[in-house]
């Protein structure tokens, strides 16, 4: 529309051959409309997902959802030099299961900023629900992240995450609580040679009773030696 505002938007069909030589169809739709400058970034948006859409398709999580969307980005440049910028923010929506004909509200609000050294932390506070099984369940809680690069061949990363989840059983589902950490480390010695590393633990809790449903940790390493821009080892 002009050098600071754009509209988009996209339409997805789904078509499924079922036995008997009956056929599912369903769609995805979205409007998106932005504005963006050096200081402002934001969008509305309006999506509807059908009940038959179907998501192997790729492009979406979730089926029979229509919602509004709604989002403002600030970005700040402090006199301090401690931080390159610094940029509060705010996203929320408001959703109707189409399943169940019940609504869902999400309130984020986000606050990053940027330092020396390739130093980056990004942070955010939730007030949010979901539908599930014609249930309401309680998403709310908070995650940050931290990355950062003190040396030019060492990078290490932290992540965070405390929020409301429920139980996905069809047949049983309650209100958890999930407790996600990783913590990430990339060293490269040499211009050919870097080494990864990532450690993942979640936990998941009966909010009801404190009780410990699950506990998982995942252990990932990889090296990337790149012989030339033809040829690499991993």
């Amino acid at each position: 529309l002009s050098n600071t505002t754009s509209i988009q938007c996209d339409l997805l069909g789904s078509r499924i051959q079922n036995g008997g030589g009956t056929v599912t169809k369903g769609y995805a739709s979205d409007v998106v409309f932005r504005y963006y400058t050096d200081l402002y970034q934001g969008d509305i948006s309006f999506n509807t997902t059908s009940r038959n859409f179907d998501l192997a398709t790729g492009f979406i999580e979730r089926q029979g959802i229509r919602s509004v969307n709604a989002g403002m980005e600030r970005t700040l440049y402090p006199s301090i030099k401690f931080f390159k910028t610094l940029k509060p923010a705010y996203w929320g929506r408001i959703s109707k299961d189409l399943f169940y004909d019940l609504s869902e509200t999400s309130h984020k609000f986000f606050l990053s900023f940027e330092m020396p050294r390739l130093t980056e932390f990004f942070g955010n506070y939730r007030r949010e629900n979901e539908i599930f099984s014609g249930l309401k369940f309680d998403c709310s809680g908070w995650e940050m992240f931290c990355s950062s690069r003190p040396l030019k061949q060492f990078r290490t990363s932290l992540f965070f995450k405390q929020a409301g989840k429920p139980f996905f059983d069809p047949s049983n589902p309650y209100q958890g609580d999930e407790q996600v950490i990783q913590s990430e480390t990339t060293f490269q010695p040499t211009t050919n040679l870097a080494i990864e590393g990532t450690a993942t633990r979640v936990k998941f809790n009966e909010r009801a009773t404190g009780n410990e449903v699950y506990k998982i940790h995942i252990y990932r390493g990889k090296a990337t030696y790149q012989a030339n821009k033809y040829l690499l080892f991993r």
